[in-house]
């Protein structure tokens, strides 16, 4: 059984779409660890992560999709599944390759991804792939990350987008329209971040068919 883990709601339902279990995140580390150990206890066989990332590798568009080579966890790398990887990579051939940086709180501006990207190398950076890693490694089921690069190197996250992040992986619309009001100069900033984050979303809703460990398509 795959076990597809995102952040967010909208990750999870493009996965269910395609007929697969999901976990979601919500920025909450401790609690998805905890929950992705319950679905391996209740029969996971290989785990997914899914969903959008920031850009850290300078000059790579929003929308781009990343089959990651490796996950960044702090001093460690931890290398993903090579045949799946390799399945993925063929069944998408616009993927880009890389490694991905796991990292409990978001990288938000500018300089946070470029001082990430510093240390690490990664191409990109999100808040689940080092605790899918973690997982793996403790259980040794295969693992692999798909992402779509959602705000690129050069873009910072405003404040208003991540208040309105929920525990349970929605978002609080009332919280970013209440942070906006109080720094109302975010707003060219989160309008091109909803551009970016569409076209994101518009490259996972296709790749979401080919997220079988088994390779091939899977239609909802």
């Amino acid at each position: 059984m795959l076990v597809v883990v995102a952040g967010l709601t909208s990750e999870a339902r493009l996965a269910k779409r395609a007929g697969q279990r999901t976990i979601i995140g919500g920025g909450d580390a401790i609690s998805l660890a905890a929950n992705i150990d319950r679905a391996i206890v209740e029969g996971a066989t290989a785990l997914l992560s899914f969903g959008i990332a920031g850009g850290l590798r300078p000059r790579v568009a929003a929308g781009t999709l990343l089959v990651a080579d490796r996950v960044v966890d702090g001093d460690q790398q931890i290398a993903t599944d090579a045949d799946w990887s390799r399945r993925l990579r063929t069944a998408l051939p616009s993927a880009i390759s890389g490694s991905i940086a796991g990292v409990d709180k978001p990288a938000a501006t500018v300089a946070d991804k470029r001082a990430l990207h510093a240390t690490s190398g990664a191409a990109a950076v999100d808040m689940e792939s080092h605790i899918v890693a973690r997982a793996a490694v403790k259980t040794g089921l295969p693992f692999a990350v798909l992402r779509a690069i959602a705000d690129p190197a050069d873009r910072s996250v405003p404040r208003a987008a991540i208040a309105g992040m929920r525990r349970d992986g929605s978002v609080d619309v009332v919280a970013v329209l209440r942070a906006l009001a109080r720094n109302p100069a975010e707003l060219p900033t989160l309008l091109f971040i909803a551009v970016d984050s569409a076209k994101a979303f518009a490259t996972l809703r296709k790749a979401a068919l080919f997220t079988s460990p088994a390779g091939g398509s899977r239609r909802a």
